[in-house]
């Protein structure tokens, strides 16, 4: 199965690295984005591993969710792919979904 990441869920992760940088270290940074791709590869075990996406289940495309500690990775399956939308930090407020 192959795993596409939208423009949105390349600039998360950034936004995600910058703000551990920042507030942690590179190295922690590191870790982080690390775990969030370890976790985004068990979806070449099973497409439906994920739970339903209930705050962006108005736009009615299946949107599905993985927990990577404090992060959420939202992804959709295609016929051929999974394309990941967006990885959000739960601790945020969830209604940032909805506008993105």
């Amino acid at each position: 199965m192959v795993i596409k990441w939208s423009v949105s869920a390349e600039k998360d992760l950034e936004n995600i690295f910058q703000f551990y940088v920042k507030t942690a270290s590179k190295k922690v940074a590191k870790q982080i984005i690390e775990e969030i791709l370890f976790t985004t590869n068990t979806l070449k075990l099973g497409l439906y591993l994920g739970q339903i996406e209930p705050l962006l289940s108005f736009y009615e495309e299946g949107h599905r969710y993985l927990l990577s500690n404090h992060n959420k990775i939202i992804y959709l399956i295609k016929d051929e792919y999974v394309v990941i939308t967006h990885v959000f930090d739960t601790r945020r407020n969830p209604n940032i979904l909805e506008n993105k």
